[in-house]
C-alpha cells in the first residue's frame, strides 16, 4: 500500500526489504524541544510542555528510511533494552600503556594519573 507523497507505508518498506535478504539496522536520536507552530494544538498539548521528537533511521548499507515520531514529553514513556555486548565499564582498569589497543583493536588513550 503506498501512504502520503506516494511512499511506502512502514509495514510493506520493511516487508520489501526482508523480501529481498536485507537486514537493516536501526538507530534512534531522541530530543526534546518547545514545539513550534501549530504543534502544540494538534497534539494537545500544554503549553510549555517539551516536545520530545524521536528520529529513527533504518540502514543497510547505506540509510534507507528516516522516521520522525513526535509525542508530548509529559506524556512519554521511552524505554529501550540495552544488551550487554562486552565487559561492563569500557576501559580496563589502569591496563595500558600510551600506544596499547583495546581487545577491539581501537588505540587505547593514556589514562590520566591519580590524583
Amino acid at each position: 500500500m503506498v501512504g502520503r507523497r506516494g511512499l511506502p507505508n512502514a509495514v510493506d518498506f520493511y516487508g520489501w526489504l526482508a523480501e529481498h535478504q536485507q537486514r537493516p539496522t536501526f538507530a534512534e536520536h531522541i530530543r526534546a524541544r518547545l514545539p513550534i507552530g501549530d504543534e502544540t494544538s494538534s497534539l494537545h498539548m500544554t503549553p510549555g510542555t517539551a516536545l520530545l521528537v524521536i528520529s529513527r533511521i533504518a540502514s543497510t548499507d547505506r540509510p534507507m528510511s528516516v522516521e520522525e515520531i513526535r509525542v508530548p514529553g509529559d506524556t512519554a514513556d521511552v524505554a529501550y533494552p540495552l544488551p550487554v555486548t562486552g565487559r561492563p565499564g569500557g576501559r580496563t582498569a589502569r591496563a595500558g600503556k600510551p600506544g596499547t589497543r583495546t581487545a577491539a583493536g581501537r588505540q587505547q588513550p593514556p589514562l590520566p594519573p591519580r590524583a
